[in-house]
């Protein structure tokens, strides 16, 4: 897997993923992502459904849009 580095705008609130981004990491319409704030930077993480449970019971933060 390769490195990828784009530059996208946010609209409404909202960004698009990259096909390119997507498809290497097999992300599909319905998949649930991680989306943190850390240092300055927004990290988003490919996780699976026992992931994000395991994820809802360490952060009280966690919301779903």
């Amino acid at each position: 897997m390769g490195k990828f580095e784009y530059r996208v705008k946010v609209r409404r609130g909202r960004i698009t993923l990259p096909k390119a981004i997507r498809e290497t990491l097999g992300i599909r319409d319905g998949d649930e992502l991680i989306i943190k704030a850390e240092n300055g930077e927004i990290i988003i993480k490919s996780v699976s459904s026992m992931d994000i449970e395991e994820f809802d019971k360490n952060q009280r933060t966690f919301r779903s849009y």
